[in-house]
């Protein structure tokens, strides 16, 4: 939508000095009637405005993102959706063209595309009528282009982060002022591009993000060293596929039965969510924790990647809030992070009318942790941990999660723990990703 915030009108009367461009009435005292751009209040106004103008065709926002629209289609059998972001929108619906004619009607349109190939920053391709294609490699082509025009050739890079290494362990020279704001330029370009699809480089991007306020030289360097990985794989994308997830290895089941114990638990419902009318989609968590990786504070890193279907939709490398003394500890940690991420996906499925009929599969490939945290018996010393024991079994017994023990070769999540050797790294990455 071109011009889109002066499309809106202010609500609150804002003062201003009339410029040249009034002729006479220059240097005189008017009020602002449109959202101009700059105004504290623009970007609400707008929201607003277009929220009104989506309401006019019947759609209602989703409880989970007020972002996405939804209403049923005209046959009632699945939903029509409409995502905004500021001023771009994307229509997801059989009969798209009657929406976008309203909204044509209200604001000046551009860039429209019956098949988007373009969005936020991401090339879509579709294929064969059935998976889309998503990958950021427009936005890294200019990115990478625009950088060596001011900082020189980029050396071209087979991983993004070396294995083994720490960046908090990093000695070198502190960056100066500009070196700062060299770093923190690459660290976001490198954050939005993680967040858009690139999910490849968000271990090596989350171990750098830490240091945006006091960066030193390797720092830099290891930046470099993620531009120069993407440099070379600017292509690669994720597959959006709704079937079930390729998951050919072998796993154990070892929780044992709690019997009756947690028999009086049930999934939390919600009665303001939408019926669902899209089919259901396998939902699969794959978590892991490198124990003790931090070699300054000694932390633990929990690193998780889902899919719905065969799409990979979250994934996260972080770093655990307090020290573990044991592997079991951030095992556990991590386990229970993964079945919040379980409970949040489902809500956000359900919120968007999509059926979620079975558990969601987790996978961890620590067995230790695993016997140990779900003995009926086990001494957990320490009260978060027996509380989050209860909270990760009684979400088991309801049916919520089914956790599974995997090996650590078949473990997604490996790859947001730790910096793999380069044929570990793209091992995960050709399951996931496509060149």
């Amino acid at each position: 939508i071109g011009n889109a915030f002066v499309q809106a009108n202010t609500k609150e009367k804002i003062y201003t000095i009339a410029g040249p461009e009034f002729g006479e009435k220059q240097d005189s005292v008017v009020i602002l009637k449109k959202a101009l751009y700059g105004l504290a209040t623009s970007a609400r106004q707008w929201s607003l405005a277009l929220g009104d103008t989506i309401r006019e065709l019947g759609f209602f926002p989703s409880r989970v993102d007020p972002d996405l629209w939804m209403k049923k289609s005209k046959n009632g059998s699945k939903y029509d959706y409409i995502a905004t972001y500021v001023d771009d929108l994307i229509i997801v619906a059989m009969e798209p063209e009657e929406y976008l004619q309203h909204i044509k009607n209200k604001y000046p349109i551009r860039n429209i595309e019956m098949m988007p190939e373009y969005y936020l920053g991401n090339n879509l391709e579709m294929r064969n009528n059935k998976t889309i294609k998503v990958s950021s490699r427009k936005y890294v082509t200019e990115v990478i282009t625009k950088y060596e025009e001011k900082y020189g050739t980029l050396k071209k890079e087979n991983v993004p982060s070396t294995p083994n290494d720490h960046p908090e362990l990093d000695d070198s020279p502190m960056l100066d002022e500009d070196g700062i704001k060299h770093y923190q330029s690459n660290i976001g370009i490198c954050q939005w591009i993680c967040t858009a699809g690139r999910l490849d480089i968000c271990f090596a991007v989350s171990s750098l993000s830490r240091f945006s306020h006091s960066p030193r030289e390797g720092h830099l360097q290891r930046t470099k060293k993620i531009l120069g990985y993407l440099k070379k794989y600017a292509k690669r994308g994720y597959i959006v596929d709704a079937r079930d997830p390729i998951i050919n290895v072998q796993y154990e089941k070892v929780i044992p039965d709690f019997g009756n114990q947690y028999s009086d638990f049930v999934e939390d419902t919600d009665h303001r969510l939408p019926e669902p009318l899209m089919k259901a989609l396998a939902l699969n968590v794959f978590v892991d924790a490198n124990h003790g990786h931090d070699k300054i504070t000694g932390r633990s890193i929990t690193g998780l990647i889902s899919f719905a279907g065969r799409t990979p939709i979250h994934w996260s490398a972080k770093r655990q809030s307090a020290t573990q003394t044991t592997t079991f500890g951030a095992e556990f940690v991590a386990l229970k992070k993964s079945v919040e991420e379980a409970i949040m996906l489902r809500y956000h499925l359900r919120s968007m009318g999509v059926a979620v009929n079975k558990p969601t599969t987790i996978y961890a490939d620590n067995l230790s942790a695993i016997i140990n945290a779900t003995m009926p018996g086990s001494a957990l010393n320490k009260k978060y941990l027996a509380l989050s024991y209860h909270f990760c079994w009684e979400h088991f017994s309801a049916g919520i999660v089914d956790i599974r023990k995997i090996d650590s070769k078949h473990n997604y999540a490996d790859a947001y723990t730790k910096a793999l050797v380069s044929t570990e790294f793209h091992g995960f990455m050709k399951e996931i990703l496509e060149n």
